[in-house]
């Protein structure tokens, strides 16, 4: 599964998931460890009340840890935010993160950078006499670079590196962000619009489309949910005025998707021409919302199987 083209920051969180179920291609080593999602995108206040959001949570029952991973993608680590982290306390993350206590008698704050800004973290890190494990990702492995964990087994673990080659990494746990090109959530969203005309439905509220192409939607907190959301909704407004527009509209007063010609309700021989048309038309639609964004990579398959 190919994430070339997710950002750096939801590489790593679709990373870490994958990590904690063993998915083919990425090493066995932190499900082993019994690490399972506890929360994406959960903010919660610290031991004075400022808020924090953690890329993802990962908690472990059998080790008694829990690890808070936020990555970075230019490296440039916000000291406010970095501070917020260092004045959490256990009891925060048992109250307010809900963390089993059997999961969190210890944990670890650790940011995540790719390798050619480490350097850059690392200093930052150190400046601020914080000593947060700091991940470094190079495309393949995925190593300890600075700081120390407080969990010797994971401090092992990733000062030898865990092996996670980019291509082995999914792309479609939580497929798009509050950051994604517009282009990226048209090629998560659109295929599941088309389906919708496949059972010949005639409109998708939005929290089902949402919940439909983000399999953790339930596990992304709040903030994660609205940004996600407000990016779909992006989406169904750029459609007014577009190629797609005669085929699928937006509501805007009812959030929701509007089915509004139905080629798969036509007779076959003038079905297979709309379906060609729609398929042209989505591809002209993602090329103008992304000029950059490669549609092979990003997943945008031929929608209905029909040869050129």
């Amino acid at each position: 599964m190919e994430s070339r083209c997710l950002s750096f920051n939801l590489t790593i969180l679709n990373l870490a998931i994958g990590l904690t179920r063993s998915d083919a291609g990425l090493p066995t080593s932190l499900a082993g460890l019994g690490y399972k999602v506890h929360a994406i995108e959960k903010q919660f206040g610290n031991s004075k009340h400022e808020p924090v959001q953690p890329e993802i949570i990962l908690a472990s029952t059998s080790q008694g840890h829990s690890l808070l991973v936020e990555s970075k993608e230019g490296g440039n680590v916000d000291l406010k935010q970095a501070r917020r982290y260092a004045d959490i306390t256990i009891h925060d993350l048992r109250t307010k993160a809900y963390v089993p206590s059997e999961a969190s008698e210890e944990f670890d704050v650790v940011f995540v950078v790719p390798q050619g800004v480490s350097d850059k973290a690392r200093v930052a890190l150190r400046g601020a006499e914080l000593d947060f494990p700091l991940l470094a990702y190079d495309e393949e492995y995925l190593r300890l670079v600075g700081g120390q964990f407080k969990h010797r087994a994971l401090g092992e673990l990733f000062e030898a590196g865990l092996l996670c080659p980019r291509s082995a990494i999914p792309q479609s746990y939580v497929p798009i962000d509050g950051q994604s090109a517009l282009g990226k959530v048209a090629s998560v969203v659109l295929p599941k619009l088309v389906e919708v005309m496949v059972n010949r439905v005639p409109m998708a509220k939005i929290d089902s489309i949402c919940h439909d192409t983000c399999p953790w939607w339930d596990m992304l907190g709040k903030p994660g949910q609205e940004q996600y959301r407000g990016r779909v909704i992006e989406l169904g407004e750029a459609l007014a005025g577009s190629g797609i527009g005669c085929w699928i509209g937006w509501d805007k007063r009812q959030k929701v998707f509007k089915i509004k010609q139905n080629p798969f309700e036509q007779a076959p021989k003038k079905q297979a021409v709309q379906l060609r048309q729609l398929q042209a038309q989505i591809e002209v639609f993602i090329a103008k919302l992304s000029p950059d964004y490669d549609i092979d990579k990003g997943g945008q398959m031929l929608l209905f199987g029909l040869d050129e």
